[in-house]
C-alpha cells in the first residue's frame, strides 16, 4: 500500500501509462500536475463519504461570542486541528440533553446553532498516509488519475475511461467501509402504519 503522496501520485501515472514521479517538487510536468492537484483532491475525496479513518469528534466547541444576525443564537469556530472537511452531526450538552442531535448550519468556517454548547463529529483532513484505509488510497488515486489523464494524455476518451475507473473504486471503497460498523436502522413509516392496522 502507498505511504506517501508520491506513490498515490505514481499509481495514478502508472494508471496513464505515464513517467513515474520521486518527489512533488522535482522539475518535471507530471510532478508539476501531481504537486497542484493532490491535496485538493485527497480532500475531495474524504468529504465524500464518512470514512471511518477520517472521523474525528470534539466536545465544547469554541463559541466566538457573535451573535449571528439570522435565525441562529450562537456561532461556533470550526476546528482547525485537526482541519475540519465536513460536519457530520452536531449535538449539544444543554438542558442535559446529551446526545440529542440539533438543528445547525456551516457557513465558511464557523457552524451556528441555537445551543450554547455543542459538541460535533465531523470528517478531518488526514495528511499522514499511513493512515488511510487502502481501498481510500486507491479511490484518491483514481480520482487524481481522471483530473491528470487529459493534462498528461491529451485524450477525452482517456479521462473518460478513468472518471469510469474513480467510480468503481470509490463505491467499492464506500461499501466496505460502511460495513465496519453498526448500520443505522431506517424505518418505513408507511409501511408501520399499515402493519399496524391489520
Amino acid at each position: 500500500m502507498a505511504t506517501s503522496s508520491v506513490e498515490i501520485c505514481n499509481q495514478a501515472l502508472v494508471s496513464l501509462g505515464a513517467t513515474e514521479i520521486t518527489a512533488l517538487n522535482e522539475d518535471t510536468i507530471n510532478a508539476v500536475l501531481c504537486n497542484r492537484l493532490y491535496e485538493d483532491t485527497r480532500d475531495f475525496v474524504l468529504r465524500q463519504h464518512p470514512w471511518n479513518s477520517a472521523l474525528a469528534e470534539q466536545s465544547g466547541l469554541s463559541n466566538t461570542g457573535t451573535t449571528p444576525a439570522i435565525r441562529y443564537d450562537y456561532q461556533f469556530v470550526l476546528p482547525a486541528d485537526p482541519y475540519c472537511l465536513r460536519v457530520l452531526r452536531v449535538e449539544t450538552n444543554d438542558s442535559g440533553s446529551v446526545g440529542t442531535e440539533i438543528d445547525h448550519e456551516v457557513r465558511g468556517r464557523n457552524l451556528y446553532a441555537n445551543e450554547s454548547t455543542v459538541n460535533i463529529l465531523f470528517i478531518k483532513r488526514i495528511t499522514d498516509i499511513n493512515n488511510f484505509d487502502a481501498m481510500l488510497v486507491r479511490a484518491i488515486a483514481d480520482r487524481l488519475a481522471y483530473l491528470l489523464a487529459f493534462p498528461i494524455t491529451r485524450s477525452a476518451e482517456t479521462q473518460a475511461a478513468m472518471l469510469g475507473q474513480y467510480q468503481n473504486s470509490l463505491n467499492e471503497a464506500m461499501a466496505i467501509d460502511s460495513q465496519e460498523g453498526t448500520p443505522d436502522t431506517l424505518v418505513n413509516n408507511d409501511l408501520l402504519e399499515f402493519r399496524i392496522r391489520a
